[in-house]
């Protein structure tokens, strides 16, 4: 039984090596539009983003404050944000 412990700790993290080896971490700064994530009321050929909005704030690495045009500010995590490229 001990064994099989050690086995499945070794085996998360050789995953977890495995997983960041190609991970790179989100780098937006203040002033950035992006799109933000739609959750809620999206149907199957509805848009999945709505925005642009800005960040306003950065509370972490992975947590932001943005502001959409009507002046409301969500928190968002950085996986349910894409940046606003232009054409």
């Amino acid at each position: 039984l001990k064994q099989a412990k050690q086995h499945i700790i070794h085996q998360q993290e050789q995953s977890k090596i495995r997983f960041d080896k190609n991970r790179t971490h989100p780098n937006f700064v203040l002033g950035d539009l992006v799109w933000m994530k739609i959750f809620v009321g999206r149907h199957k050929l509805e848009a999945r983003y709505t925005g642009p909005a800005r960040i306003i704030r950065i509370l972490s690495p992975v947590s932001f404050i943005v502001e959409d045009e009507h002046l409301q500010q969500f928190q968002v995590h950085s996986n349910n944000i894409r940046r606003v490229y232009s054409r």
